[in-house]
Order: C-alpha cells, then sequence, then structure tokens
C-alpha cells in the first residue's frame, strides 16, 4: 500500500504530466532550432536559432528530473526497486544530456571565431545526446511493463512506452555502432515515431486528466 497522502500523489500527478507536455513542447522547438542554427551560423556567427535551442535544451533538462523524481514515486507502490532504477536510469540520461549541452554553449562561443568549430560542437552534441537516449530507452523499458504492471496506468499506454523503449534503444545503438547508419535510422525512425510520440503524451495527459481519482486507482490496483 502507498504510504503517501492522496494530495501527495495528485502533486506528483501534475509535476509528471506537466513537465511531460513541456518537454514535449520543447523538445519540437529544440531541434528544430538546432537544425536551423547549422544553417544560420555560416552566414550569422552568433546564431540566435542556437540561443534558443540551448534554452529549450536547458528546459527539457529541467522537465526530465521533474519527470524522473515524480514517476518513481507514482509508480514506487507497483515495485520499488524497478521504480528506483527507472528514475536513476531517467537520471543518468539527464546527466548526459547537461554534458551534450555544454557542447551547444562552446559552439555559441566559438561561432564568434570559427564557423567549423561551431558545426564540429553541434555535432559532438549530436552524438553524445544520441548516446544518453540508449539510457532512456532502456527507462522506458522499464517504465512500460511498471505502467502495465500497475492495474491503475491503462496498458495500452504501458505498452507503447516499451515500444518506445525497444525503438530508442535500437536506434541509438546503431546511431553509436554502426557506420553509416543515417538510412536505416530514418526508416526505424518512421516505425516507431507512433509509440515513441503518443506512449509519453499519453501518459502525461492521462495523469493530468486522472490526477484526482489517482489515490483510489493506486488502492485499487495494489
Amino acid at each position: 500500500m502507498t504510504d503517501l497522502p492522496p494530495k501527495t500523489l495528485k502533486t506528483y500527478a501534475s509535476i509528471a504530466g506537466i513537465s511531460l507536455l513541456i518537454m514535449t513542447v520543447a523538445a519540437i522547438f529544440a531541434v528544430g532550432w538546432l537544425s536551423k542554427a547549422e544553417t544560420e551560423i555560416p552566414n550569422d556567427t552568433v546564431s540566435w536559432s542556437l540561443r534558443g535551442s540551448i534554452g529549450a535544451w536547458l528546459l527539457i533538462l529541467i522537465t526530465d528530473v521533474l519527470v524522473a523524481w515524480a514517476l518513481y514515486v507514482l509508480l514506487r507502490p507497483v515495485d520499488r526497486f524497478w521504480s528506483l532504477l527507472s528514475g536513476w536510469l531517467r537520471m543518468l540520461y539527464a546527466g548526459i544530456l547537461g554534458m551534450a549541452i555544454v557542447f551547444l554553449l562552446l559552439a555559441k562561443q566559438s561561432g564568434l571565431e570559427s564557423t567549423e568549430t561551431a558545426l564540429t560542437h553541434i555535432g559532438t552534441f549530436r552524438d553524445v545526446w544520441s548516446f544518453g537516449l540508449i539510457l532512456f530507452g532502456f527507462h522506458l523499458l522499464i517504465l512500460g511493463p511498471l505502467c502495465v504492471k500497475s492495474e491503475y496506468v491503462p496498458k495500452w499506454i504501458g505498452y507503447l512506452i516499451t515500444l518506445a523503449g525497444v525503438g530508442y534503444v535500437i536506434i541509438h545503438l546503431g546511431n553509436t555502432l554502426v557506420p553509416d547508419f543515417s538510412g536505416i535510422r530514418k526508416i526505424l525512425e518512421m516505425i516507431f515515431m507512433l509509440p515513441m510520440i503518443v506512449g509519453e503524451v499519453g501518459l502525461a495527459i492521462w495523469l493530468l486528466v486522472r490526477r484526482n481519482r489517482l489515490p483510489e486507482l493506486v488502492l485499487v490496483g495494489q
């Protein structure tokens, strides 16, 4: 049985749901602005798109930490060990993302002096972030089954999150280990696009819509 009062469960559900939605929107801008920055830097050494991308990535970093903690608390009644491991994997991913963001800051600084160096730093950011997404994939591979096992999170959300985890691990292991992986990567991204998008977004919406009933659902599911 959960040792948390109903109000606390509702609070953590709100934190996780809102953070996941903020993260989803921020990711759209972060990736889009970064791609735009790569075309702007040769003509604009202090790319405003790069600055915007850095801000969006920092927001993603903060919300990832919040989500890791909130989901651990919410799923702790299901299995304390696996929910803790899932949370730590997401925290490790956030740490690697933080390291990757340093290269964007270096790109911003070096863009004042060398376009080539700035673009190299952006490429390094992408490589480090891709490596971090392997850990993120393993986080989802634990989170998904926890949701299914919970009996209070809809099973379809858990299955989609698990599929998304499979996609992240395959895509980013391949990206890290396999030369000339870009063509295969595009195909795999199309295959796994639906679970990657709908899984966590579905969880976010469910948490926000059902947060007032969450204490009751947790008790029933135990």
